[in-house]
């Protein structure tokens, strides 16, 4: 188990590192990225790391966090997404250190018309 956390850690750490991150847009609490570098594509789904880039500080269970790095999972035929992994992380751009993870895949749910998700969906299942 404690090695499996740790393979998770080190991958968003060195995806961090590599990542070009491509503003997707913004709203008044934060500011939203894709990776077009990290998209991976099975058939009509796509795995892509995201990044929410938070204005002010937010809190998880009495934990400061500026951001939150995820990877997503889009279903392009279907119009859904998921959470596939993540961490949400003490300093801006993904930066600092790992406040809490998020190790399960959410379930899926319908994209939001106009929505950071639709963004995320549009981008991922767009990029060829």
């Amino acid at each position: 188990m404690r090695k499996a956390i740790l393979t998770m850690l080190l991958a968003v750490v060195s995806s961090n590192a590599a990542a070009a991150w491509v503003e997707l847009g913004s709203n008044n609490d934060s500011t939203y990225y894709a990776d077009a570098t990290s998209i991976r594509r099975d058939g009509d789904t796509v795995k892509m790391w995201s990044l929410l880039d938070f204005r002010k500080t937010r809190m998880f269970e009495n934990l400061p966090y500026m951001s939150l790095k995820a990877q997503g999972e889009y279903d392009c035929k279907k119009e859904q997404l998921r959470v596939f992994s993540g961490t949400r992380q003490s300093e801006k751009m993904g930066e600092g250190s790992a406040v809490s993870s998020i190790s399960e895949p959410s379930e899926w749910s319908a994209v939001a018309p106009g929505g950071i998700g639709q963004a995320f969906w549009k981008f991922a299942c767009e990029k060829r």
